[in-house]
This record gives structure tokens, C-alpha cells and sequence, in this order.
């Protein structure tokens, strides 16, 4: 088996860790962009509230509805610091997930490129030691003729 077959096997198995990687990446941002998301929603759903609370208070509440209110809200800003959390780690995941990535396509990358100068070399010397053939076969066939 000639060195570059196989060196094109390292390369064969290189790409196949390299696109695992980049379905890695994809899968960690997609996670990434549904949590994110899901904070969006409660955001939202919290401004709503607010919201629907400066109105009643306006408008005139007993005091245990607006406890109520209250402590509603003060359990949704928990959910939305957890859910902060979560996006952020989500965040560090994709970050995780493209430097692995990146090193898996860069030496993948770094290969292909030693495969490719590796079939270069192998081309020249099949090159050369044609060449030589062919010269030794006109030298021998000279010294036939000399003979005569």
C-alpha cells in the first residue's frame, strides 16, 4: 500500500470526525437559539404581567391579590434568572462545541494538504523512474547497435 493510501484513510476518517463535529455545533446552536427563545416568551410574559398589575393597582386591588401579584412575579423573575442561566450555558456549549469543531476541520485541513504534496511526490517519482526506464532502454538499445 502506497503512503498515500494510506495517509488518504487518516484523511477519510479526519473528515468523518469533522463533520460529527459540525453536527455537533449545529445541534448545540440550535439548543441554544430554543432557549434562548423560551427566555424571550417569559420576558414577555412578565412584562405582560407587570403590566397587568400596575393596572389593577390603579385601578384599586385588595391587598391579597396583590400579594398574590407579587409573589407571582417575584416566582417568574426566578424562572427568568434560571432560564438566563440556561442560555448562558447553552452559550458556553456552542462556544465549546466550534472550538471543537475548528480543531477537528483545521486538522482535517492539515491532511488533506500533506495527502495532496504526498501524491505530488509520488507522481514525481513515478515520473523519475520512468524517465530512467525509458533512458536505460535507449542506452541499452545504443550499445545493441554499436555493436553491429
Amino acid at each position: 500500500m502506497t503512503r498515500s493510501k494510506r495517509l488518504k484513510t487518516v484523511v477519510d476518517v479526519a473528515e468523518v470526525e469533522s463533520s460529527k463535529a459540525g453536527q455537533e455545533l449545529h445541534h448545540s446552536r440550535e439548543q441554544q437559539a430554543a432557549q434562548q427563545r423560551q427566555l424571550e416568551q417569559l420576558l414577555q410574559f412578565q412584562q405582560e404581567y407587570k403590566a397587568r398589575l400596575d393596572s389593577l393597582s390603579e385601578g384599586g386591588v385588595d391587598a391579597r391579590q396583590l400579594q398574590n401579584f407579587r409573589i407571582f412575579l417575584q416566582q417568574l423573575g426566578h424562572a427568568v434568572d434560571q432560564q438566563q442561566h440556561t442560555v448562558d450555558d447553552a452559550g458556553e456549549q456552542v462556544n465549546q462545541q466550534q472550538q471543537a469543531w475548528l480543531a477537528r476541520y483545521y486538522r482535517k485541513s492539515t491532511l488533506e494538504d500533506a495527502l495532496n504534496e504526498t501524491i505530488r511526490q509520488e507522481r514525481q517519482e513515478l515520473e523519475r523512474r520512468e524517465q530512467r526506464e525509458a533512458d536505460e532502454r535507449i542506452n541499452s538499445q545504443s550499445l545493441t547497435d554499436w555493436s553491429y
